[in-house]
């Protein structure tokens, strides 16, 4: 009998044990996956504004207009491969998030609150421009560049995501590999 009570204490202690372990596991995975949720959106956001910068080309009636929480610019193949339209990205304070929408020319970008959602979760979102006269050296960070025949080298996005965990701020430059940045290097 006392052989039986040891070894049911024994079973107990592992099946517990086995049990602890497997419930710490689970709460790790959700902690995990929740952490990386707002980082890896905020990624494919960033992909999406990278490559249609990629696409900029300076065209005589769109101007490049940045300022501090909005962003347009000319593109070829924006929506027609085959026409030069329009893209916009800007923060929307209502719907905490960037949106973008994107046009054909000779259209205009739409309103301020509509647009294609492509971060979400966004408490601040600012844009700033790399000013260059010479095309040679940066004369510093400005929050507005507006231009018809360029566009600055280089764009920085600062935002603030709001995550399962908290606050996350992420800082990211692209390079506008049209602008005025010449690398010598």
């Amino acid at each position: 009998m006392i052989e039986l009570l040891v070894v049911a204490g024994i079973t107990a202690m592992i099946v517990v044990g086995i049990g602890a372990c497997l419930v710490a596991g689970i709460r790790a995975w959700d902690s995990a996956r929740g952490f990386s949720s707002g980082e890896g959106n905020a990624a494919l956001g960033i992909e999406i504004m990278r490559n249609q910068m990629g696409r900029y080309c300076p065209f005589f009636d769109v101007d490049f207009k940045g300022e501090e929480k909005d962003l347009s610019f000319p593109v070829i193949g924006g929506i027609d491969r085959e026409r030069v339209g329009g893209v916009r990205f800007f923060f929307s304070e209502e719907k905490k998030a960037v949106l973008m929408n994107r046009w054909i020319y000779p259209d205009s970008p739409l309103s301020n609150d509509s647009g294609e959602e492509i971060i979400s979760g966004v408490e601040e979102c600012s844009f700033s421009y790399e000013k260059s006269s010479s095309g040679r050296s940066s004369d510093g960070w400005g929050n507005e560049y507006v231009s018809s025949s360029n566009a600055p080298g280089r764009v920085r996005l600062t935002m603030t995501l709001l995550t399962k965990s908290g606050m996350k701020n992420i800082e990211t430059t692209m390079l506008i590999e049209t602008g005025p940045w010449k690398n010598d290097e």
